[in-house]
């Protein structure tokens, strides 16, 4: 996630100097600078402050462990009531899901997705803006869920995911033995995602990649459970 500041800048040739309240992003700025002082003066910008930590990281942890890291994100979900900003944590779920790039399935573990809702309508909206450009290649998309779930949801949720993507085999299992939410791609990949769908917007969530580790140990249970 960049880093935004405020900033004044100033000629040194000169007394000028210009005054801004506008956030700047820092990354962005930088980018800008490396670029000019490659292309007018042959320089380049290093942050050695930067180089010097991959140094110390290599001398400790060798090059096959700094080549074995994986860029991981995680992104706050904001409390929100206002349906605008409501619509951009629903866009940030989609994209994050979309960069796991399902290919063959979409496992959802989550206890209280088929609750009922006052507005079901939507809800289905909300699956629909979330899953209809992931599950394209997705042959199967499973849901596991507690045993006490809205049937009648589920189904309208079926039916919007079928008119999607029609052929597309689903199926909803229940159990009461999983507390967080976990959206698994294809059996290798998974999202942490701190709130149930439909808790989006009405408290502060996290949503994360998984270690692809940490998801074997997951499958691995759902194995054991016979859940998958």
């Amino acid at each position: 996630m960049s880093t935004q500041h405020l900033f004044r800048l100033s000629n040194i040739s000169s007394d000028e100097s210009i005054n801004t309240d506008k956030l700047i992003d820092a990354y962005e700025l930088i980018t800008q600078l490396d670029k000019r002082l490659r292309s007018e003066l042959g320089f380049e910008f290093r942050n050695f402050e930067l180089i010097d930590e991959c140094k110390q990281l290599i001398k400790t942890e060798g090059v096959s462990w700094i080549m074995s890291l994986k860029r991981i994100q995680a992104a706050l979900m904001t409390k929100s009531v206002d349906v605008q900003d409501k619509c951009v944590l629903v866009e940030m779920l989609r994209d994050m899901l979309m960069k796991l790039s399902p290919t063959k399935s979409l496992l959802i573990i989550d206890s209280y997705i088929f609750s009922s809702t006052k507005n079901e309508d939507e809800y289905l909206q909300m699956f629909k803006d979330i899953f209809s450009q992931s599950i394209d290649k997705v042959t199967s998309l499973g849901f596991i869920t507690k045993p006490n779930y809205n049937h009648n949801l589920f189904e309208r949720c079926k039916s919007l995911l079928l008119s999607l993507k029609p052929g597309l085999t689903i199926d909803c299992k229940t159990t009461d033995d999983f507390h967080d939410r976990f959206w698994i791609v294809d059996q290798t990949k998974a999202l942490f995602v701190g709130t149930s769908l439909n808790g989006v917007g009405k408290r502060y969530a996290l949503v994360d990649f998984i270690r692809e580790d940490d998801t074997k140990d997951i499958i691995t249970t759902l194995e054991q459970l016979k859940l998958v």
